[in-house]
């Protein structure tokens, strides 16, 4: 499980329909070679990568359940901010991510079939 501090309220990332149809909106791209890369796949992709900036879209989508109560985006980017100093590492806080990811029932396929692809 993954969970982060905002403004004194823990929150906690899942894995869900709406994590998916945020990263389908927000993080899809095309890539050199011109495919579309679906917007899971771009964030889990750059999360191997350790990429600070799809930390943040991992976090973006991962409270997209919470709806209307979901902290502004500048909120979540300060708490993991606030995380990485009081880890003085990135590490624990990728993790957790991985975690949500591979351990979830929603994508666990999809995570398997990027490695057995790999």
């Amino acid at each position: 499980m993954a969970f982060l501090e905002i403004k004194g309220k823990q929150y906690e990332a899942k894995a869900t329909f709406k994590f998916e149809r945020l990263a389908e909106k927000k993080y899809s791209e095309t890539g050199k070679d011109g495919n579309e890369v679906g917007g899971f796949m771009n964030v889990y992709m750059n999360l191997l990568e350790y990429s600070n900036k799809y930390l943040l879209a991992f976090w973006d989508c991962g409270l997209d359940y919470l709806g209307s109560s979901k902290p502004k985006i500048e909120d979540i980017e300060t708490a993991i901010l606030e995380r990485i100093e009081q880890d003085d590492d990135t590490e624990p806080v990728f993790k957790e991510a991985f975690k949500v990811v591979d351990q979830s029932g929603f994508f666990r396929k999809q995570a398997k079939n990027f490695w057995k692809d790999f």
